[in-house]
């Protein structure tokens, strides 16, 4: 979270990878993705990564 908020991207990408990787069901790494995604100007790859975190969102509750 902290890399895509300082503009450190390419770390971005590599930490969220591993965090999903390790975690499937991390809700949030999904959510940063997305958001990392967009600013990378990919709003495909973006949609899926927040789909997965709005589905993981449903359902832990």
């Amino acid at each position: 979270a902290a890399a895509v908020r300082c503009d450190r991207l390419d770390e971005a990408k590599l930490a969220l990878a591993a965090a999903i990787k390790l975690d499937p069901t991390y809700k949030q790494a999904y959510r940063y993705a997305a958001q990392l995604w967009e600013r990378l100007g990919d709003p495909e790859t973006a949609r899926k990564f927040r789909a997965r975190y709005q589905a993981l969102k449903l359902r832990s509750g």
